[in-house]
């Protein structure tokens, strides 16, 4: 899984925004099916991510309440509306469920932080893309340590696809 959370992790560092973002919106799809290879790609990445990344993204308030803002089936609404339409409104998701649309923003300048911003009346959320890849990032590590005594799993993980090197000539196999 480290070649694709450096392929992510890469992108960031060159500001390759998109390419970022796009590679780490697929890791949940691309966990699910290893780990549950029966699922279809909408269940296992919404399980996926319920899992894995959604407590990051559940806001207690002043009053104690438990607020949650980006769910499973958000998280699959945009995966789909970006790398198939190339749009971050997902109003016309059918797996939607709280958000109308997300807004990724660039690092700002100095140390500022600007994440996870939540606009109830509108249903839009606003991201740091930067932010957003290394939280992806974090929870597919996080993922694989978990999965690291399971064979099967291994296994799967071992049959990925690897770009191979071919500064010594190429070499079919």
């Amino acid at each position: 899984m480290k070649r694709f959370t450096d392929a992510i992790r890469t992108a960031v560092e060159n500001k390759n925004w998109y390419g970022a973002l796009m590679i780490a919106l697929t890791m949940p799809d691309i966990c699910g099916k290893l780990e549950n290879p029966k699922l279809n790609s909408k269940t296992r990445s919404i399980k996926w991510f319920k899992t894995w990344m959604e407590s990051v993204y559940i806001v207690t308030g002043y009053d104690r309440k438990r607020t949650l803002f980006l769910c499973g089936d958000d998280f699959y609404s945009l995966r789909c509306s970006l790398l198939h339409q190339g749009e971050d409104n997902i109003e016309e998701q059918k797996a939607r469920k709280i958000l109308n649309k997300f807004h990724f923003i660039t690092p700002p300048s100095g140390n500022s932080v600007i994440h996870r911003n939540y606009n109830s009346t509108k249903q839009i959320l606003q991201l740091q893309v930067d932010k957003f890849c290394y939280e992806i990032i974090r929870a597919v590590n996080q993922w694989s340590i978990h999965m690291s005594d399971k064979p099967e799993v291994q296994k799967r993980i071992n049959s990925l696809m690897v770009i191979h090197d071919s500064s010594n000539g190429v070499l079919l196999y």
